[in-house]
């Protein structure tokens, strides 16, 4: 799902956000002095994705009334995604000037964990969000030796979308409220060549993640030990190889899964439905399949027994603010009134579709009433409050990128059966014991 700074005290800067802070959406009287002369005041971004520039440009609109002292221009770049968080990455350590803005996506953040990196870099947000930080969920991912780094774009809970004629045409009743009982019906489909959904065989943990932690598994804990290699862990592999042997999921390669191919086994009927999160609606089904509009229908998980979740969390994007760049009290302005107000989440969920992660603006009417034309009238603002009640954390490590990578290797084996599912786990942990020499 897609920063300028200036060197002030911190004592200055906590003083300037309690008056930011203060300030209703667009009715706020402005923290600076006001001056008979009117600014001029530029804002950047740097991000891979264009739903985030969007979002910020129509927004600053109306957050920029606060400060009539100033002009403000807000100017997003937008990079592909292929190398994206290499770039910010060495733009910080070449000391080269960064904008107001960095996207650190939630699979990338470790890259930014590295020793001294976030604290030189990167505005901790902590002393800013004061009392808020109590309504705001998500924060976990990007918080490092108990600072917060950026704010979360989306809650990012899982779900399973579906087709529902297809599951009417061969008698599958909607929705389907245990694995056991999706194992069963997919085992129905798989009969006429119909798989219950994709997964990727190569190098994608996906599929694997989303079960994993709804079942109350984790790959890290707060600690940024990792967990991984548990009982939990074998059950879940083993029920998805099942499901990958007997045709309940449809094995792709990653190319296909987020590439037209998808798309074509779902308007053809081979696919029934997606095991995805929130931003799946928008930045994927409806403009990848828009000819599909009102062939889609969303239920939380399938639950796992014993387990408290109804949901999982897969996907994300941090937004942060660059150390020492001008404009810093602004620049915090800006993503506070985006990111951590009731109403700039409200707005993001009806502009963009990601579902608030902010508490209070979860129960929103304007979240869980509003009805979805792509999805038959359905109000999946409701699904997804029904499914976020209780979400499980999600914990990084400065060795997420490479524990990733071992692990796409691990899953890819089984899957393939190359390697049995505690043979994989124990490579996996091997593997990353041989990390440890540099010294995270």
């Amino acid at each position: 799902m897609k920063r300028r700074i200036i060197a002030a005290s911190l004592v200055a800067i906590v003083a300037s956000v309690q008056l930011i802070s203060g300030c209703d959406r667009g009715t706020g009287a402005a923290s600076e002095k006001e001056s008979t002369q009117v600014k001029d005041v530029t804002l950047t971004m740097w991000t891979h994705d264009q739903d985030y520039a969007n979002l910020f440009a129509s927004e600053e609109k109306i957050w920029a009334k606060q400060y009539p002292q100033y002009h403000i221009t807000f100017k997003a770049q937008v990079f592909p995604a292929s190398d994206f968080w290499n770039k910010e990455l060495n733009a910080m350590v070449s000391n080269e000037n960064l904008p107001n803005f960095l996207d650190l996506e939630i699979s990338h953040f470790s890259l930014f964990m590295k020793p001294g990196v976030l604290s030189k870099y990167v505005l901790d947000l902590t002393p800013l969000l004061g009392n808020t930080q109590e309504d705001l969920e998500k924060l976990s991912p990007y918080t490092y030796q108990g600072n917060v780094y950026a704010l979360e774009s989306a809650l990012s809970p899982v779900g399973y979308y579906y087709q529902p004629a297809i599951f009417k045409k061969y008698g599958i009743k909607t929705p389907i409220t245990t694995w056991s009982q999706f194992y069963q019906d997919g085992v129905k489909l798989s009969q006429h060549g119909i798989a219950m959904a994709p997964i990727a065989e190569d190098g994608s943990s996906a599929v694997f993640q989303n079960l994993f932690y709804e079942a109350g598994g984790s790959f890290f804990n707060s600690s940024g030990k990792m967990t991984v290699d548990s009982p939990l862990a074998y059950t879940t592999l083993n029920y998805i190889k099942q499901c990958i042997d007997h045709g309940v999921l449809k094995m792709v390669n990653s190319n296909t899964f987020w590439g037209p191919g998808i798309y074509q086994d779902y308007a053809q009927g081979k696919i029934a439905g997606v095991i995805a999160p929130d931003w799946y609606a928008s930045a994927d089904l409806q403009s990848s399949a828009p000819a599909m509009a009102g062939k889609w229908r969303l239920q939380t998980m399938p639950r796992w027994p014993n387990s408290p979740y109804t949901t999982s969390t897969w996907g994300g994007t941090g937004i942060a603010i660059a150390k020492n760049t001008p404009n810093s009290q602004l620049a915090w302005s800006l993503l506070h009134f985006v990111y951590a107000t009731q109403a700039g989440q409200v707005q993001r969920f009806n502009q963009i579709g990601y579902f608030p992660n902010m508490k209070s603006a979860q129960t929103d009417p304007a979240v869980v009433n509003q009805p979805f034309s792509y999805f038959g009238g359905q109000k999946i603002g409701s699904i997804w409050d029904a499914a976020s009640k209780n979400i499980p954390e999600y914990w990084q490590s400065p060795l997420e990128a490479e524990f990733q990578t071992f692990l796409g290797n691990s899953l890819e084996s089984v899957y393939l059966d190359k390697q049995s599912v505690k043979t994989a786990m124990s490579q996996l942990e091997d593997q990353m014991k041989q990390q440890q020499f540099f010294g995270y």
